[in-house]
């Protein structure tokens, strides 16, 4: 379940979001809108990184998360396998849905490659949410259907970011109508 009610969402002096107020008891939440429309502010707004002067309910409470957030710039020094022993690290498990197996740095994958690595570090490990910003975006088909399964197949609550329809979504939230 989850309630939430945040007056203002704002991203420096800017605000981005006004009179969000929804709930929902659905297991896949997606927020729902346009490019530009305010998504990734609010689903970082839920995961605590962005602050708010709101109220969010939530149960289970939203803080064991696995987070992706679009940032292709981060780690690219080091090699992806290398990045696996990372996340293994800190989270005692990789959870490799996608069988990543390069051996080049980071910063030299392609965008879907690099998706892929972030989205692992996100799935891996134990978490009471999951939060996936655009998940799907460019990924190839064969991913998207990994992905996919592999949500539809959890029990965690998600909240997913989207401009499109999902068969995944139990419900929408369409976060345009918070638009100031």
């Amino acid at each position: 379940m989850l309630q939430v009610n945040i007056p203002e969402l704002k991203r420096g002096d800017k605000i981005i979001l006004k009179n969000i107020t929804f709930s929902s008891r659905s297991r896949i939440i997606c927020l729902k809108g346009r490019n530009g429309s305010g998504k990734t502010s609010l689903l970082l707004a839920l995961s605590g990184l962005i602050h708010h002067n709101g109220k969010v309910k939530a149960d289970p409470e939203i803080k064991n998360i696995g987070l992706y957030a679009e940032d292709e710039e981060f780690y690219g020094h080091i090699t992806a396998k290398d990045f696996l022993k990372i996340i293994f690290w800190f989270k005692g498990e990789v959870n490799d849905i996608f069988r990543i197996d390069y051996n080049g740095k980071i910063k030299n994958l392609s965008t879907g490659q690099r998706k892929k690595l972030y989205l692992t570090l996100a799935l891996s490990g134990r978490h009471d949410w999951l939060l996936l910003d655009e998940p799907f975006a460019n990924l190839d088909e064969k991913s998207v259907i990994v992905l996919r399964e592999y949500l539809k197949n959890i029990t965690n609550p998600i909240i997913l970011t989207t401009q499109t329809q999902d068969e995944l979504c139990g419900e929408y939230v369409n976060v345009e109508e918070f638009t100031p």
